[in-house]
Order: structure tokens, then sequence, then C-alpha cells
């Protein structure tokens, strides 16, 4: 019975012992299986947000084919995306995977920005024109910022600036081909303006003048003013040839210091009339870009403003004391003021993507009219502030922006 009992205790024993190690042998499976498990999942973790960062740089790529003119600008910014995840992948760096994460935000921010901007009509591209060129920009620098957490020289803003403004120079001349391919900038006399003059002034054309004292009989403008005024062939005055200009030998004549006392009174009278005559030219371009200004659209107040101004230094001159001054800048005043109705009549009565395109050389010109204004009245003592005229000027810009956004909403 004890031998019984003893080998009972044994095989009970035996059997405790079988079960201790199972128990341990499950343990330690279940914990190698647990501890692969996991390591398995951080592994499947790196590629799947990989797989999410270049699913967002390929569907940036499809959208940038949608963005017409910034096509290739979009297409760059792509590269360089594609290019940051490529060193993501390659660095060894435990940041990698931090900077593969700001790079796919803003790959998802690209994509966002493109189908926003992309597959437009040509009235919001130009109207969003400068919106989109500064929001690429805004990315590559971004792009920029997040490869600077892995450590990496990209080289800086020089790496990637001047591909990107040979893209912005492209885009911005393809916009300007959009009028260039409906309008006609050339000016032709004969269009509704012929035969519609002012304060009695008999016809002439362009580039003809009247003749001192034989109002009827034109002479070409080559000639005119003994040269005073730089004129080209195509009627086309320049501002810089206004405020070059160089007195004829007949104009030095009349100055001060080159005429006698007793002969004073009577080269005054000499001077007067032709004073008059400038002044009365002035007066009819004026007149005609009074009309003109009125088929300006959204500057047509700008345009008003500059004629107004244009006016009163009219006014200046006729009242003007010293009569050499008054032909001196009647003589200029009668070329900025040509210069400005032939100015009209290019960028008068366009269509809409016309005065989209050239908006901002439209803004432009006519501020620049304004100092040629103010540049003659400093030439007879009665210089203005730009104050004066800016708060003005810049109202109506606002204005004109403003209803710039308007047509793009409708459109």
């Amino acid at each position: 019975m004890a031998s019984e009992r003893r080998r009972d205790s044994d095989a009970a024993d035996g059997d405790s012992a079988d079960s201790d190690s199972a128990d341990s042998d499950y343990q330690y499976a279940f914990s190698e299986y647990a501890d692969s498990d996991s390591a398995d999942a951080d592994a499947l973790a790196v590629p799947r947000a990989k797989l999410r960062e270049s699913r967002f740089v390929r569907e940036a790529r499809t959208l940038a084919a949608s963005m017409y003119e910034a096509k290739d600008m979009a297409v760059h910014v792509v590269e360089r995306l594609e290019g940051a995840l490529q060193l993501v992948a390659a660095s060894p760096l435990r940041e990698a995977s931090l900077v593969g994460t700001r790079i796919g935000a803003i790959a998802k921010e690209f994509c966002d920005f493109l189908d926003r901007f992309g597959g437009k009509k040509t009235v919001f591209r130009l109207v969003c024109n400068r919106e989109v060129v500064s929001q690429i920009q805004d990315f590559h620098k971004n792009i920029d910022k997040a490869l600077n957490g892995l450590g990496v020289d990209v080289g800086g803003e020089s790496a990637w600036r001047q591909r990107w403004e040979g893209y912005r120079e492209a885009h911005e001349m393809t916009l300007s081909n959009f009028s260039e391919k409906e309008e006609d900038y050339e000016f032709d006399a004969s269009e509704d303006l012929e035969g519609k003059q002012y304060d009695g002034t008999p016809p002439v054309s362009d580039d003809q003048t009247l003749v001192e004292g034989e109002p009827n009989r034109p002479r070409d403008t080559k000639v005119r003013n003994s040269g005073a005024v730089d004129e080209r062939a195509d009627g086309k005055d320049t501002v810089e040839s206004v405020h070059s200009h160089k007195p004829a030998d007949s104009e030095l004549a009349m100055t001060p210091e080159n005429r006698g006392d007793g002969d004073s009174a009577v080269d005054d009278a000499l001077v007067a009339p032709r004073a008059e005559l400038r002044a009365a030219e002035c007066r009819r371009f004026n007149n005609y870009s009074k009309t003109l200004a009125h088929d300006m659209f959204e500057t047509k107040d700008m345009a008003l403003h500059v004629v107004e101004r244009l006016e009163t230094l009219v006014n200046k001159v006729e009242s003007s004391q010293d009569p050499h001054a008054a032909v001196s800048v009647g003589t200029r005043l009668e070329a900025v003021a040509k210069e400005f109705r032939i100015f009209l009549s290019k960028f008068r009565g366009k269509k809409t993507v016309f005065r989209l395109v050239n908006n901002r050389v439209v803004v432009n010109r006519i501020q620049y009219f304004h100092k040629d204004i103010d540049n003659l009245l400093d030439g007879l003592g009665a210089a203005e502030d730009a104050l004066e005229w800016r708060p003005r000027w810049e109202g109506y810009r606002e204005a004109q922006l403003a209803a710039f956004e308007k047509i793009s909403k409708y459109r």
C-alpha cells in the first residue's frame, strides 16, 4: 500500500511538473508572438504613412495638369515634393518620420490649392493670377522648412527661385497673349472721334497741328515748335522725351538772357500768341481724352481725374505772368496731353479679358501721368504735393479692384 501511495504521489508530481512546463512554454510562445505582432504593426505603420503621403503627391501631379498657364509652376512643386519624400525614405534619422508627415501635410494642402484654382475660366485665372503665383512661392518655402528638419542642405531659395521666376515670366506672357489675339492696339484716327471737335478748332489729323496765323492749314508735327518736342513718326510721345526736352535755338533766343531790355516788350508780345496756341492745342487733346475716358469702364474715374488736372494746368498756363515759362511748360504740356489721349485710345472700350490682363499697366501709367503733371506745375512755380492727388487715385484703384472681383464671381 505504501509503495502504491508513493507511486501515485510521484505521478502527481510528474503531472504538475509537466503542466508547469507546458504553461511556461505557452507563455513564452505568446510573449514571442505578441512581440512579433507589435513589431509587424510598427513595420506596417511606416509603409502606410509613406503610401498616404505618396498618394497625395500623385494626386497633386494629376491636378497640376488642369492649371493651364500655371501648369509648369505647379509641376515644379510636385517634383520637389517627390524629391523630399525620397530624401525622407533614405534618411536614417528618427526625425525622418515626422518630416515625412509634414511633407504629406504640405502635399495634401497643395492638392486642396490645385483643386480650388485648377480648371477655372479665363476671367477667374486672370483675377487670381497674383494669388496663385504667390501661394506657389509659399509652398516652395514650406518645403524648405520641412527639409531643414532632416539637416539636409537644399541650397536655400536660390535652388528653386530661378526656375520659379522663369515659369512666372512665361505665365505672365501667356496671359498677356490673350489680349493680343483679340484686340487691336493700333489707334485708328478715322474711328468715331473724326469730326468731333470742340471749342471751334478745325479738324486735324493726329500727326498734325495748326500753323500759327493760318488756322486752316495744318503742317507735320515733326517740324512744329522748331524741334522742341521729340516725337516718333508714329506719333507716340514718350514721357522721357517730354522731360528731356532741350529748347531749340528759337526758344533760347526768347530767353531774357539773350534779348535786350529794349526788346523785352516786343518779345513778350510775340510770345503771348504762342502760349495761347499751345493752350488751345492742350484743350483740344483734353476734350478728346474726356470723351475717351468714359469708355474706360472700371478705370473711368481714374482717367477723368487726370483730365481734370490737365485742364487745371492749362488754366494756370493761360494765367501765368511769365509768358516765356508759359510757352515752355505749354509745349511740354501739349505733348503730355497728346500722349494721354493716345494712351486712352489704346485701352478704351476693350473686352473684359483685355482689361484684366492690362489692369496693372493702366493703373501704373495713370500714376505716371500724375507725376508728369506735378513736374509741369513745378515749372510754373505752382508745385503741388503728391498728397493732393494720391488719396483720390488710391480710392479709385480700390474701387477698380472691387469691380474686377465682382466680374470674376459672375463668370
